[in-house]
């Protein structure tokens, strides 16, 4: 409410002066205020929405990356690598009997890469007694865009010439080849077993020969593409800086290797009857908060690691694939 009042410079008449009154003044402030903390609620809520959102985010987006780096090893897992399906009857003979032609495949009377150790091109967990765990090791094959210009016949250990064609060529060691080395192995898809390379005037005609304790006869189709042995663990590996999924390239005896950070779980499950493999990945936000997380993390495996206190300290996403490998053989 205004009031009117007088001016004392001008007499016998007033000129009207607008103010406001303490009451008009404290229903302002108390306006403003109201306001401003509505304001403010409004924003702290706005900013933790997206603190919530933006970690959840980078948590899934570690998890996808994880299964990124994965899904090349395992669509080419096995391929030109020989397999005995008839040892395995049950679960448990996957578990318990190691394939002997597939490390037989590997192994030379003068010895053979460390894979010639493990019980199947693709095993979980480790040691190598489980069809499920946290640890994943695969044996798979990749292309070199080369190819063998002609058909050749490979019934013993005999060594011989290939004759290779294509846009490169192939990375092979033909200087110093080591057999104990998995990058001195190859193979081809119509072969179905490996070979590794004893050594050569030139990359496009490397000198090769199957190891003495493969038995087995094949016959290297002309055209057929020249294949890469390689072989990698996957893994969780944790110090100080946090948790990280780690891999390990047998191939040339890299050791751990952190490839991603803030993966807090691991969960691998292969069917050797299906040749499924599944894959979860249990991954983190980048805050620690001081209490749990209340949070759904539905998709996680009942028969996987438990997901502990301290994991609920962070904002989680579970990640999850499955691919069928192809090339495995089924019982």
């Amino acid at each position: 409410m205004r009031r009117r009042g007088r001016n004392s410079d001008t007499p016998g008449g007033g000129v009207s002066h607008g103010a406001f009154t303490l009451v008009e003044l404290l229903i302002s402030v108390v306006i403003v205020g109201i306001i401003g903390g509505a304001a403010a609620s409004l924003l702290y809520s706005y900013i933790g929405s997206f603190e919530q959102t933006s970690d959840y985010v980078t948590a899934r987006q570690r998890g996808e990356s994880v299964l990124a780096i994965l899904e090349r090893p395992i669509l080419h897992a096995s391929l030109g690598i020989p397999e005995s399906p008839d040892l395995v009857a049950t679960s448990m003979d996957y578990v318990t009997k190691a394939d002997s032609v597939f490390q037989k495949a590997f192994t030379d009377s003068a010895g053979g890469p460390i894979i010639n150790t493990w019980y199947h091109p693709v095993v979980t967990s480790s040691p190598d007694r489980s069809l499920e765990g946290a640890e994943l090791r695969i044996v798979y094959a990749m292309p070199s865009g080369v190819v063998q210009k002609s058909g050749v016949y490979v019934s013993d250990a005999s060594t011989f010439s290939l004759d290779l064609s294509g846009s490169g060529a192939p990375l092979v060691d033909v200087t110093a080849p080591s057999r104990a080395q998995l990058d001195s192995w190859i193979t081809f898809p119509t072969l179905g077993f490996p070979l590794y390379v004893s050594g050569g005037t030139t990359t496009k005609e490397p000198r090769v020969q199957r190891p003495s304790s493969n038995t087995n006869s094949g016959f290297i189709a002309a055209y057929d593409e020249l294949m890469y042995i390689r072989a990698l663990r996957a893994f969780i590996t944790t110090d100080s800086n946090g948790s990280f999924f780690a891999t390990e390239d047998v191939t040339a005896g890299s050791g751990s290797q952190k490839r991603i950070e803030g993966i807090r779980k691991l969960n691998f499950r292969f069917d050797p009857f299906t040749g499924v493999l599944n894959v979860s990945v249990l991954s983190q936000g980048n805050k620690r908060y001081s209490s749990e997380v209340a949070q759904s993390l539905a998709g996680w495996p009942a028969s996987a690691d438990v997901i502990t206190s301290e994991d609920r300290h962070y904002r989680l996403a579970v990640t999850s694939a499955a691919w069928r490998l192809r090339n495995t053989a089924k019982p």
